[in-house]
């Protein structure tokens, strides 16, 4: 089971990825999909609807950040080896990755 220490250092990691100022534009439409589709009304199987009413959106929402995520982190990745090239340095931004 991981430490707080671990959580906290997972949760800082996602909280920059989310608002790293090069993401694509399609993983910050994708997370934004995915929290009005958290706090909408409308669902694929209404929420009114007992224990299932909650399994799309557990399942559609972790769905759209990972793959949100994933594309920031290709990114952000592309940009490091841009600037490396480039500048013949190592990462340009103050975040360290894991």
């Amino acid at each position: 089971m991981p430490t707080f220490e671990e959580l906290k250092q997972k949760f800082e990691y996602y909280k920059d990825l989310a608002f790293y100022e090069r993401a694509p534009d399609s993983a910050k439409f994708a997370m934004i999909l995915a929290i009005l589709y958290l706090l909408s009304p409308v669902d694929l199987i209404p929420d009114f609807i007992p224990i299932i009413g909650f399994v799309d959106d557990l399942i559609i929402v972790p769905m759209l950040f990972a793959w949100a995520f994933r594309k920031i982190e290709a990114a952000k990745a592309l940009h490091q080896q841009q600037a490396r090239e480039e500048f013949g340095t190592g990462p340009i931004d103050h975040c360290e990755t894991n």
